[in-house]
C-alpha cells in the first residue's frame, strides 16, 4: 500500500514540473519577432526611431486591421557622438566605448518604448545588431572584410538592452560583414514571410538609410519577396520618380505617432523629431530587382 502511495506521489510531482516546464516554455516570450512569421507588415528601421518616423501610421492602421506586423532596427543608433555626449553627461572629447554603448542600449530602449505606445508586442521588435555609420562601408566592400565600429570598439553584433538577432537564433554574434548582414535580413524576410516591405528609400540623404535600402532590397530579392518595398525618406526632400502610396493618419493616430516618437527625443540632439508626427506617411513603390547603388 505504501509504494502504492509513493508512485502516485512521485507521477503526481513530475506531471506538475512537467506542467510547469511546458507552461513557462509556452509562454516565455520570443524576444525576437522576425521568428514567428509569417508577418503582413515587416519594416526595416536604420537606426531606431527611424520604424516611428516613417511608419508609426502604418503600423497603427495595420494594428487596427488585425494584421500582424513586425519592425527590425539594423543598427543600434550608437555611432553618433553628440547624442552619446548628452546621455553620459561628458564632453564629446571624452568619451569612451563605453558611453557608446550605454547610448546605443538607450536608444534600444526607446525604440521598444515607442513601440509599446503604438500597441505592437514588444516580442515583434527584433534588433540586428549592426553598426551604426558603417552600413554604406559594409555594402560596399567585398562582403568578407570585418569592419570594426570605431565608437564602440565591437566588431560583431551583440547584445544591449536587448539581444541581438544572430546571437539569439544561432547561439553566437555575427561579424561586421556585408555577408553576415545580407545572410540575416535573408534568414529574417524568409521566416518573416511578409505581405508588405517598408525601408528607407536610397536618396535618402543619411548614408546608413541608403545602405538599407541596397541590403534589404537584395535580400528581399535572394528571399523571393517579388513586390515592390514601400520606401520612404526620413532625411532630405528629393522625390523618387516612383508611384506613390500616401497613408493618411486621422488626428488620434497622430497624436499617437507624436506619442511614440517621444520616448526618442534626445534634448538638444534629438528635440524637433515630434515635427515628423504629420497626419500623412508617403511612401514609393520600389522593385526589388538589384540595381547599382544610386
Amino acid at each position: 500500500m505504501i509504494r502504492v502511495i509513493l508512485h502516485i506521489v512521485r507521477h503526481y510531482w513530475l506531471g506538475i514540473a512537467l506542467f510547469v516546464f511546458c507552461g513557462i516554455a509556452l509562454a516565455a516570450p520570443n524576444e525576437q519577432g522576425s521568428n514567428r512569421g509569417p508577418f503582413d507588415v515587416l519594416i526595416f528601421a536604420p537606426h531606431p526611431d527611424d520604424e516611428v518616423l516613417g511608419c508609426a501610421g502604418v503600423v497603427l492602421r495595420a494594428l487596427e486591421a488585425k494584421k500582424r506586423v513586425g519592425v527590425i532596427v539594423l543598427t543600434n543608433g550608437d555611432g553618433f557622438p553628440k547624442a552619446a555626449s548628452v546621455v553620459s553627461g561628458k564632453p564629446q572629447d571624452q568619451l569612451t566605448p563605453a558611453d557608446f554603448l550605454k547610448l546605443g542600449t538607450e536608444r534600444q530602449r526607446q525604440s521598444i518604448e515607442g513601440v509599446k505606445l503604438l500597441g505592437l508586442p514588444v516580442a515583434n521588435l527584433t534588433f540586428l545588431g549592426y553598426p551604426d555609420s558603417l552600413l554604406a562601408k559594409l555594402y560596399q566592400s567585398n562582403g568578407i572584410e570585418q569592419f570594426r565600429q570605431q565608437f564602440t570598439g565591437k566588431d560583431t553584433t551583440h547584445s544591449l538592452a536587448a539581444a541581438d538577432f544572430h546571437s539569439a537564433v544561432h547561439g553566437r554574434p555575427a561579424p561586421f560583414t556585408r555577408a553576415a548582414l545580407l545572410a540575416d535580413l535573408v534568414e529574417v524576410i524568409q521566416k518573416a514571410a511578409p505581405k508588405e516591405i517598408y525601408v528607407t528609400h536610397e536618396l535618402d540623404n543619411h548614408a546608413d538609410h541608403r545602405a538599407a535600402h541596397w541590403f534589404v532590397r537584395d535580400a528581399a530579392s535572394k528571399a523571393g519577396f517579388r513586390d515592390p518595398l514601400r520606401t520612404f525618406i526620413v532625411h532630405g526632400s528629393k522625390t523618387p520618380e516612383l508611384p506613390m502610396v500616401r497613408v493618411q493618419l486621422t488626428a488620434a493616430q497622430v497624436e499617437k505617432k507624436r506619442a511614440a516618437v517621444k520616448p526618442h527625443q534626445i534634448p538638444i540632439v534629438h528635440d524637433t523629431l515630434h515635427e515628423h508626427a504629420k497626419p500623412e506617411e508617403v511612401f514609393f513603390l520600389a522593385p526589388v530587382t538589384a540595381g547599382k547603388p544610386q
